[in-house]
C-alpha cells in the first residue's frame, strides 16, 4: 500500500484543478492518534519556538502552511509529507514514525510488511534498474510471506480453490492389469 492517496480533481478550469484538495485515506487508529498529537500541539505556546522550527510552518519565513503537499504512508509505518510555502515558494519534507509509539505491538505479518516497506524505500533510491528490480522482488516476496503469515494465524480466510468441471473428472486409462 503506497497510502499516497488518489488525487481528486474536479473537472472545471485548470485553475481549479491545482487548487483541489488531496484526499488521503489512513486507518481509523492512526487517524485517533494523530489527533490526539495535533489537539496536544495546538494546545502548546507558540511563541516558545523560532518560526522554522514550528511543526506547520515555512522552514525559511515562518509562515503557517495549512497542509502538506503530498503525503505518503509507506509500508513500513512511516508518514512522508511534502510541504511548500505558498509566500516563499520554499519546499520541505517531514516524517512521522507511527510504529515507534508503544501503544502498538507488531503482529508477525506487520514485521514483514515492514521489511517489504524497506525494499521499497531502497527500490526508490536504488542507483540502477537491476537495483530496483531486485529490491522489487525481495519486497514482493516479502509480502508473500505476511500473506502466508496472516493466513497460518487466521487472520484471512484461506483462497477457495475453482472446483473441477465435470470435463475435468473424466478417469484416465490406467496401464497395467486390467480385470
Amino acid at each position: 500500500m503506497t497510502g499516497a492517496g488518489d488525487r481528486e480533481t474536479l473537472p472545471r478550469s485548470r485553475h481549479n484543478r491545482r487548487r483541489a484538495l488531496n484526499v488521503i485515506s489512513y486507518p481509523l487508529h492512526l487517524c485517533r492518534k494523530f489527533d490526539r498529537r495535533w489537539s496536544a500541539k495546538a494546545v502548546q505556546d507558540e511563541t516558545q519556538q523560532s518560526p522554522s522550527q514550528r511543526p506547520n510552518g515555512c522552514t525559511a519565513c515562518g509562515r503557517i502552511v495549512a497542509a502538506p503537499l503530498h503525503a505518503t504512508y509507506l509500508p513500513t509505518g512511516n508518514f512522508v509529507n511534502q510541504w511548500r510555502c505558498p509566500v516563499c515558494k520554499n519546499s520541505w519534507q517531514t516524517s512521522a514514525d507511527a510504529t515507534s509509539s508503544t501503544d502498538i505491538q507488531l503482529s508477525q505479518s506487520e514485521h514483514l510488511r515492514q521489511n517489504a516497506g524497506h525494499c521499497l524505500t531502497l527500490e526508490d533510491t536504488a542507483a540502477n534498474d537491476a537495483a530496483r528490480k531486485q529490491f522489487r522482488s525481495m519486497g514482493d516476496a516479502w509480502l508473500a510471506l505476511a500473506e502466508t503469515q496472516e493466513w497460518l494465524d487466521g487472520a484471512t480466510p484461506p483462497v477457495s480453490r475453482p472446483q473441477p468441471q465435470s470435463a475435468d473428472l473424466i478417469p484416465m486409462p490406467t496401464q497395467g492389469r486390467s480385470s
